[in-house]
């Protein structure tokens, strides 16, 4: 498990507002970890007495309400990706579809990437995702299946429409990511449909036509 060094950005010592930033810290936690590991590990750290049903009733409770203690957010805040050192002079922005555990991300983000809008729709992909990159709530946003964007499944939405909608969905980025599924054209995947009588290529309903959603985005944008 990766351990992040540093506290929560905003003063705990702001009494009133302690309990909101730590349950802001326990939302965006639990978006990575599963609640009864995360109940563990603050019980294994903290000498808490929290199991996962208590941790989901703070999840769901009113901010102002929550019972976590200080050392509970901090250690929490150390499960979470740190903002990088430069992250205000990054000097491109990018999206990432079909993101994965972002592999693609790492190189753009390494030389000065800033990433913008992340799409992946498996779930265990995305919460390693989260656990290994930044992402800034202000300026990030996740999505999970793309036709969701897109609008692709949704016959009776025009062009213009779903154009529209993508536009204003997506943020303006300078670089699009893309690593849409290769199974329905590879020769490996194309075996494997052939031997079980499926259709591949454009004509996978599932996977073979993702191309065109990014097709749509590119020309929305």
């Amino acid at each position: 498990m990766k351990r992040y060094t540093h506290d929560l950005e905003t003063d705990l010592n702001d009494v009133d507002k302690t309990p909101s930033l730590i349950h802001k810290t326990l939302l965006t936690a639990s978006t990575i970890y599963d609640l009864k590991y995360l109940a563990q590990v603050l019980n294994d750290e903290n000498g808490s007495n929290w199991s996962r049903a208590s941790l989901k009733r703070q999840v769901t409770c009113i901010p102002e309400h929550c019972d976590l203690s200080i050392a509970d957010g901090r250690y929490l805040q150390t499960l979470i990706p740190s903002r990088p050192a430069d992250y205000e002079d990054r000097h491109f922005s990018f999206i990432d579809l079909f993101a994965g555990i972002g592999g693609l991300r790492s190189g753009f983000d390494a030389i000065g990437g800033k990433c913008l809008f992340t799409s992946e729709w498996n779930t265990y992909s995305s919460r390693t995702y989260r656990a290994n990159w930044y992402c800034d709530e202000n300026e990030h946003r996740f999505n999970s299946d793309i036709r969701d964007i897109t609008l692709s499944n949704r016959p009776e939405v025009t062009d213009d429409e779903a154009y529209k909608f993508i536009d204003a969905s997506i943020p303006d980025h300078d670089v699009l990511l893309a690593g849409f599924p290769c199974q329905p054209f590879s020769i490996a995947g194309v075996s494997k449909k052939n031997s079980m009588g499926r259709k591949h290529g454009f004509e996978c309903d599932t996977q073979g036509t993702l191309f065109f959603d990014v097709a749509r985005i590119i020309r929305a944008k």
